[in-house]
C-alpha cells in the first residue's frame, strides 16, 4: 500500500485556513483544478501547511473528510465538497457498536437494527459481526451519519476524546484489518509516518532493494539513483539520493544505506525512536 499522500491547508493573507486538502507531489502548491470559491480567496497569493504526511490514500481521505466536516472554529472554508461529520458519526457508533474480538472487524452490534416500512422490521440482531472490508483492506462501519473506520470506532470506544476524528489512529502492526484494541495506538504524524516508511522492519512490497527507508528509481532520461529516506522529529521527510552514474550501482546502494543509518543516529538521539524492526 503506498503511503505517499498528505493533507494540507491552505490559509489567506490574514493566515486564515480557508481550504482543507489531500493530494501527493506538488499537489498543496498547485494553482489549478480549484474552485471558484477557492480562486476567489487565494487570487494570485496563499500558504500552504502539510497536517499530516506519509498516509495512504484511504487515511489521507479520511482525515481531510474529518478536518472539513468539523472544522476548527476560527476556519472559513470554502471547500465544495461538505463531508459527513467526523464527530458525529463517531457519537452515533458510541450508541450502535461494541467492541469484540470475535468479529472480524472488532465491532458487532450493540442493539437490534431494524428497517423496511415503519422500521419495524428486524434486519440485524444485536451481537451480529458488524463491517464490510475495503478494497484497501480497512474495515467500514454505517452509521446515521455515514460510514467510519472500524478501527477508529474501536479506539474511541476505550478513549473517548472529541477530538479524536482529527487524529491519526495506527496500526502497531500495518495491518489494516487488524483492529484488535491491542493493535491500535493514537500517534502524532512524526511516529505514524516513520511506521508506515518503515514497515516494522519488514521491506515495503514496493520496495525493489529489500532495505526499509532505501528505494531505487530511474528518471525519464534512463539515469537510475538510490534515494534514502527518514521522518525528522518533527514529522517532515528528509531524502538524499547517490547516482548510479557517478558512483556505480553498489556504491551508490552502500551510500544511500550508510546515509540513512547515520541519520537515524542521530535522530536516535534526539529521541525519535527508531530501533530494530524500524529497519535500521
Amino acid at each position: 500500500m503506498k503511503t505517499d499522500y498528505y493533507v494540507y491547508s491552505h490559509k489567506d493573507l490574514d493566515g486564515v485556513v480557508f481550504y482543507i486538502g489531500k493530494g501527493r507531489g506538488r499537489r498543496c502548491l498547485d494553482k489549478n483544478m480549484r474552485s471558484k470559491q477557492w480562486n476567489d480567496v487565494a487570487l494570485s497569493w496563499f500558504t500552504h501547511e502539510i497536517l499530516a504526511e506519509v498516509l495512504d490514500e484511504v487515511s489521507a481521505l479520511e482525515l481531510e473528510s474529518s478536518l472539513i466536516g468539523s472544522p476548527k472554529e476560527d476556519w472559513k472554508l470554502v471547500n465544495v465538497h461538505k463531508p459527513v461529520n467526523g464527530y458525529k458519526c463517531l457519537e452515533d457508533a458510541f450508541n450502535l457498536f461494541a467492541y469484540s474480538e470475535l468479529s472480524p472487524s472488532g465491532l458487532i452490534y450493540a442493539e437490534d437494527v431494524y428497517g423496511g416500512t415503519g422500521y419495524c422490521k428486524l434486519q440485524v440482531p444485536k451481537g451480529s459481526p458488524a463491517g464490510s472490508l475495503s478494497k484497501e483492506g480497512y474495515w467500514k462501519v454505517k452509521t446515521k451519519t455515514g460510514l467510519i473506520s472500524a478501527h477508529r470506532v474501536v479506539y474511541a470506544l476505550f478513549n473517548r476524546d472529541q477530538n479524536i476524528h482529527r487524529k491519526i489512529i495506527n496500526h502497531i502492526d500495518n495491518n489494516p484489518s487488524n483492529n484488535m484494541i491491542d493493535n491500535l495506538e493514537l500517534v502524532d504524524t512524526a511516529i505514524n509516518a516513520r511506521r508506515k516508511s518503515n514497515n516494522n522492519g519488514k521491506p515495503r512490497s514496493d520496495n525493489a532493494t529489500g532495505v526499509n527507508g532505501v528505494s531505487f528509481s530511474v528518471d525519464r532520461k534512463g539515469r537510475g539513483r538510490f534515494t534514502g529516506t527518514v521522518v525528522l522529529i518533527d514529522g517532515r521527510i528528509s531524502t538524499r539520493s547517490f547516482s548510479v552514474l557517478k558512483y556505480g550501482k553498489d556504491e551508490a546502494f552502500r551510500l544511500a544505506c550508510e546515509w540513512r543509518q547515520q541519520m537515524i543516529a542521530e535522530l536516535n538521539a534526539q529521541g525519535a525512536g527508531y530501533t530494530e524492526r524500524h529497519g535500521t
